[in-house]
């Protein structure tokens, strides 16, 4: 959005950096130059929260508050992605534990890794999901396991619904 906006009206090219002053600007172009730069950094600061606008407000040029707004999103994304992988990895399935809110869970986490740039296929996450109930689901994980040594990674959603038939099979039963 702050894409468009900047660009309809010409400054986009300020904040990636292409638009730059040359060594000898006439007052027209520096004039130009300052106007795109009062406006880019105005739309930046708007665009961001509070603390984060707080962090780069005193900077003059707005190519510079892009840049630094970048590198701070960046190193809160990769440690923010650290904590969430490390759960979604360890995240196991107990008894006693709904089967559905399990699997709910997992997508979660697969999807905050994606909005931080980590992507899960679905091939890892067939893996993931079967490591975390094997102590649960041990025929459906002993089942799919011949598909496996074939060299054939299951679809996730067959994975999906045969652990969900299984976990209704079970609840009718009981």
């Amino acid at each position: 959005m702050l894409q468009s906006y900047l660009a309809q009206r010409g400054c986009w090219n300020i904040l990636v950096g292409t638009e730059v002053l040359g060594p000898t600007p006439t007052a027209a172009v520096q004039t130009s130059y300052a106007q795109k730069n009062a406006l880019a950094r105005d739309a930046l600061l708007r665009g961001v929260l509070i603390k984060d606008a707080a962090k780069i407000c005193t900077m003059p040029e707005a190519r510079d508050m892009w840049l630094a707004f970048e590198e701070e999103k960046t190193k809160r994304n990769y440690s923010n992605a650290l904590f969430v992988r490390k759960r979604f990895y360890a995240y196991d399935f107990t008894h006693g534990m709904d089967l559905d809110n399990y699997l709910d869970e997992m997508e979660a986490m697969r999807r905050q890794l994606r909005n931080l740039n980590e992507i899960i296929s679905d091939a890892e996450m067939v893996k993931v999901i079967l490591q975390g109930v094997a102590y649960e689901y041990r025929g459906v994980v002993r089942m799919l396991d011949k598909y496996v040594r074939e060299g054939n990674i299951p679809l996730l959603a067959d994975v999906l619904n045969t652990l969900r038939s299984t976990a209704t099979a079970a609840a009718t039963r009981s």
